[in-house]
């Protein structure tokens, strides 16, 4: 229920994130007028998408991004579900998956 929903510390330490995509599984209930979704973080809302489809199905991909960076993530850090034009009203499931890289020398 609410208007955000935070997947904690799905981002690891030190990841330098590409993108991060979601896969609605069940519809997420529309009932408070939900409209859509923003895929973000803490620093910027919609980063990787706005105005998701909340419909059963519906998957993001890189064409759905607002953001053309690839931060690099000091901490383990959220990753945002927002949603646009009412609240969650606790019904639907959603799958979602950071795209990143963690850059570490690897000795001999």
């Amino acid at each position: 229920n609410g208007t955000v929903q935070t997947a904690l510390a799905l981002i690891p330490a030190g990841a330098e994130v590409w993108g991060v995509t979601v896969k609605i599984l069940t519809a997420l209930g529309q009932g408070n007028g939900l409209t859509g979704i923003s895929i973000g973080d803490a620093t910027l809302e919609d980063r990787w998408g706005n105005a998701v489809s909340p419909r059963e199905g519906t998957e993001t991909s890189r064409v759905d991004f607002n953001d053309g960076t690839h931060p690099t993530y000091t901490v383990a850090s959220n990753v945002l579900i927002t949603a646009e034009g009412g609240t969650f009203n606790g019904a639907g499931v959603l799958e979602v998956t950071v795209h990143y890289d963690l850059l570490s020398h690897v000795g001999l």
